[in-house]
């Protein structure tokens, strides 16, 4: 079966090196663990909306750039390990991504659920702010941990 919509194998070590650092910066900035913000990270950017409507900037806001980066390193990175081939892809490794994918679904929304029964005031948007991640982030983590198990399984029966 030729599925022409997965990347390719090579990239995958940079995604690595990118995902891993970006989700534990990404958390530990965002649960306020690290609160750098390093100069160099400011500028000054094109805002189509804007919290901060008492100001006259405009659509030009000065932004540290930090968050921006990492929850791009988050998404891209994310994207590329879970949907690049795998050294042998068939039909059992798609099988793997779907159901991946689809227990990452399930969990993200528990975690929603969870977090609208239970979650109120600013907290529930720091929380939404991480479910826009989780399920990318399960996805990948799922995957790949079903991948190490088949990999284990195989080397056992060898």
């Amino acid at each position: 079966m030729k599925i022409n919509y997965l990347l390719p194998n090579r990239l995958k070590l940079f995604a690595w090196i990118v995902f891993i650092p970006s989700v534990i910066l990404g958390v530990l900035w965002t649960v306020e663990a690290i609160t750098i913000e390093p100069e160099v990270l400011n500028f000054k950017v094109f805002a189509l909306f804007n919290d901060d409507f008492s100001s006259n900037e405009g659509f030009w806001i000065k932004n540290n750039l930090l968050n921006e980066i990492l929850g791009i390193g988050i998404v891209v990175s994310g994207l590329i390990l879970g949907f690049s081939k795998t050294k042998m892809e068939d039909e059992y490794i798609a099988q793997l991504r779907s159901e991946a994918l689809v227990w990452s679904t399930y969990i993200n929304y528990g975690f929603l659920l969870l977090a609208l029964l239970f979650v109120y005031g600013f907290s529930f948007l720091t929380f939404m702010l991480f479910g826009l991640f989780l399920s990318l982030i399960l996805f990948v983590l799922i995957f790949h941990y079903k991948i190490y198990l088949l990999n284990n399984k195989t080397r056992s029966e060898e």
